[in-house]
C-alpha cells in the first residue's frame, strides 16, 4: 500500500513537471518537425511577446501591470512623439459623435507634441501624459498650448493583424487669441479645458509608426468655467512615432 502511495505521488510529480516543461519545449519540437515556432510582434505598449500570432494566448498575456509617473528614462520605447494638420470644425462635439457631422471650417491648424507611458491597468488600458502646441492658420492665427492626462484602450481581437488604440485625453488649454470659432455663445475665452478623441492604427510588424485620427475640443465643461463662450473642434490627421 505504502509502495503504491509513493508510486502515485511520483507520476504526478512527473506529470507536473512536463507541464512546466512545455513552454520550453514546445518551440524546439516544432522547429524539429519543420514547423516555424510564432514570431514575436510588437504591441501597443512596447514590447515584444511571441504570443501575438496565436489565438489561445492574446498579444498582452505576459505584460504585468505597472505605475510609474515620475519615469523619464526616454527612449526605453514608452515615449511618443505626435504630429497631426486638419482643420476647425463647423459643428460642435456632440454634432460629430452623435450626428456624424464632418463639415469643416476656414481655419487650418498643425500641432505636434510629446507624449510619455506611465501606466496600465489590467493589460488592456494605458495610461500617458502628453504636452503641445497647435499653430492656427487660415481666416484667423493664433497659436495654442495644451497638457492631457490620457487613458488609451489597446486590446482590440483583431490586434494581430490591424493594431488598434482609442484614446480619451483632458487637461488645460491656452490660447494666444479669443478664437471666432468660440465667440458664439458669449465671450470667448484664452483659458479652456482641452479635450482629446484618439483612434489609431498601425501594422503589427511596425509597432514603431501609427496612424491618428484626432478630434481636439475645448470648452468650459458644460459651464464650469465662466465667460469661456462657445466651444470649438478640430478634425486631425496625423502620425505618431514611438522612442
Amino acid at each position: 500500500m505504502l509502495g503504491f502511495w509513493f508510486a502515485r505521488r511520483g507520476l504526478a510529480s512527473l506529470i507536473f513537471a512536463a507541464l512546466l516543461a512545455l513552454p520550453v519545449l514546445a518551440p524546439t519540437a516544432a522547429s524539429a518537425q519543420g514547423v516555424a515556432p510564432a514570431k514575436p510582434v510588437g504591441s501597443p505598449i512596447g514590447i515584444q511577446t511571441a504570443y501575438g500570432g496565436l489565438n489561445a494566448r492574446p498579444w498582452f498575456a505576459d505584460q504585468p501591470d505597472y505605475f510609474s509617473p515620475f519615469d523619464f528614462q526616454w527612449g526605453d520605447g514608452k515615449s511618443w512623439f505626435n504630429a497631426w494638420a486638419g482643420a476647425m470644425a463647423d459643428a460642435e462635439l456632440s454634432d460629430i459623435v452623435f450626428g456624424g457631422d464632418g463639415s469643416l471650417g476656414n481655419v487650418g491648424l498643425a500641432g505636434v507634441s510629446i507624449s510619455r507611458e506611465f501606466g496600465s491597468l489590467g493589460n488592456a488600458i494605458r495610461f500617458e501624459w502628453e504636452v503641445g502646441a497647435t499653430l492656427f492658420f487660415g481666416a484667423e492665427t493664433f497659436a495654442s498650448a495644451q497638457a492631457y492626462l490620457i487613458t488609451r484602450w489597446i486590446w482590440f481581437p483583431w490586434n494581430k493583424w490591424l493594431m488598434t488604440t482609442f484614446a480619451v485625453g483632458t487637461g488645460p488649454s491656452i490660447a494666444t487669441k479669443k478664437s471666432k470659432y468660440e465667440k458664439e455663445d458669449g465671450e470667448a475665452s484664452y483659458y479652456k479645458n482641452g479635450f482629446m478623441v484618439e483612434l489609431t492604427f498601425n501594422l503589427p510588424e511596425h509597432p514603431n509608426w501609427v496612424l491618428q485620427y484626432r478630434n481636439q475640443h475645448r470648452s468650459s465643461i458644460f459651464g464650469v468655467l465662466p465667460n469661456a463662450g462657445s466651444p470649438s473642434d478640430s478634425h486631425n490627421i496625423g502620425i505618431k512615432y514611438r522612442f
